[in-house]
């Protein structure tokens, strides 16, 4: 099925293989399937030549806190839906099952595809493609980091970061504010000012989703302090 990025049905874009009925994603995986799971994703892009970096929880625990996540979020530097379809087709030949679209209600890109890796203990690994607008400037800020024991990959900045949580954060995803609160804990100003240019950029595209990211940004750092 493929769904805008306000979760509304927008019919389905192309014919690979969707999740079974009946697969079941644990909560939360060991440390050493979430390694396993992440070092067979991040090979097959690298193969694959596709510029991309690692954001979410894993990409939040590297720069600031250590928190738990179940699933592997990439940010990918595509120039198309075309681009995006290749990696999707390429992943699906390899056993991976994908268990959601999101279209871009305002863009019609194709701005989110969640997959599911081929294993006994399954994780969603989440492609973002054009979900923000700003993944090519994200990847091309990116520093090479080391994930879990020796995954040697490019992970986002903690600029990145904050612009794509804002952009996220509500208040019924209330881990999109912790991680925001743990971001402003190691963000310098320069940093931040970063983090602005980067949300103007994002409503410059279209792709704010209705919000006043600069207003929302304020909120959350003065929540930060209280």
């Amino acid at each position: 099925m493929v769904f805008n990025q306000n979760g509304c049905f927008a019919g389905r874009r192309f014919g690979e293989a969707f999740r079974p009925y009946g697969t079941h994603i644990r909560e939360q995986l060991t440390l050493e399937e979430l390694e396993l799971h992440s070092r067979r994703a991040i090979e097959l892009l690298t193969n694959l030549g596709v510029r991309f970096a690692v954001v979410g929880g894993m990409a939040v625990s590297f720069r600031a806190i250590e928190r738990l996540t179940k699933d592997l979020d990439l940010a990918i530097a595509v120039e198309d839906d075309p681009g995006a379809q290749m990696i999707v087709h390429e992943f699906s030949k390899l056993g991976y099952f994908i268990d959601d679209v999101f279209e871009h209600e305002v863009t019609k890109r194709m701005a989110t595809v969640r997959m599911v890796s081929p294993a006994e203990n399954p994780m969603y690994v989440d492609f973002l493609f054009a979900s923000s607008g700003i993944e090519s400037e994200i990847v091309d800020a990116s520093e090479e980091g080391h994930l879990f024991s020796n995954i040697n990959v490019r992970v986002a900045k903690v600029p990145s970061l904050i612009a794509l949580k804002v952009l996220s954060a509500r208040p019924s995803r209330m881990r999109d504010i912790v991680d925001l609160q743990s971001l402003f804990e190691v963000a310098s100003p320069s940093e931040i000012a970063e983090a602005r240019k980067l949300l103007d950029l994002i409503t410059e595209r279209g792709y704010n989703r209705n919000k006043d990211l600069q207003k929302e940004l304020d909120a959350y750092i003065e929540q930060s302090k209280t």
